[in-house]
């Protein structure tokens, strides 16, 4: 969080150099963070399928 109020400020003293590479940076963060949240969601999803059914069938 600190690290995005440092580039908020930069963006705001020289927008159009560090606009770029903080998009991209952005970019990377967002895909790293959220293709983990979306790989464990579904796996637990799964998981408590696998147990509905378990416990249905039984």
């Amino acid at each position: 969080e600190a690290q995005a109020k440092i580039d908020e400020v930069l963006i705001k003293k020289n927008p159009k150099t560090l606009s770029r590479s903080f998009n991209r940076r952005m970019g990377l963060f967002f895909k790293a963070n959220f293709g983990r949240f979306f790989q464990l969601s579904t796996n637990e999803c799964l998981e408590y399928y696998k147990e509905l059914r378990a416990i249905h069938y039984s």
